[in-house]
């Protein structure tokens, strides 16, 4: 099944199979980013929020992960916030 992920100032919405899920910046508990290719092929996005973890590849698109990767880590609240 496809999943479709949107990101705005609000957060992040989930499109599914299910339905759609809304995750503010807060529900999100971390984001990290892997170049899993020394050639930078591919790049994936680890994203917890809440019980849910996500993992977004991104082939041959560096660009966009690391510019989603940027925007999103801005956003969440780091334990040194606290």
């Amino acid at each position: 099944f496809d999943i479709t992920y949107k990101f705005s100032e609000e957060g992040m919405l989930v499109t599914h199979h299910y339905g759609e899920t809304n995750y503010t910046f807060d529900d999100i508990e971390f984001i990290t980013m892997v170049a899993a290719d020394p050639e930078m092929l591919l790049c994936v996005l680890n994203i917890k929020a809440g019980k849910d973890i996500f993992n977004i590849p991104f082939t041959m698109k560096e660009e966009y992960c690391e510019k989603i990767y940027d925007f999103v880590n801005e956003r969440i609240k780091k334990e040194e916030d606290e």
